[in-house]
């Protein structure tokens, strides 16, 4: 489920809340983009400000997840290549 849809249906999703202040920030959007933000956010009976924090907020979560299961992957690769070196160089 994703997290503006879990917003809607009053259902917690994601890392607990922070109580930190948020602060305002302008970013320049081609105008075709904003009209897709505003068509979505509509469908889930959210504002366009609200829906845009919930999309960069959750893609940030994602992205920090998705470096942490490289890392994951990098390190149990890695360990599989040093059994396997090992393996290869005891003597017979």
């Amino acid at each position: 489920m994703l997290r503006g849809v879990a917003f809607v249906k009053g259902r917690d999703m994601g890392r607990p809340k922070l109580d930190e202040p948020k602060k305002q920030y302008t970013v320049m959007l081609r105008k075709s983009t904003v009209k897709e933000i505003d068509r979505i956010a509509s469908q889930f009976g959210m504002s366009r400000s609200l829906f845009m924090a919930h999309i960069i907020e959750g893609c940030i979560e994602n992205l920090i997840r998705f470096e942490q299961s490289r890392n994951v992957n990098a390190v149990n690769i890695s360990e599989k290549v040093i059994r396997k070196i090992t393996t290869l160089a005891k003597p017979t």
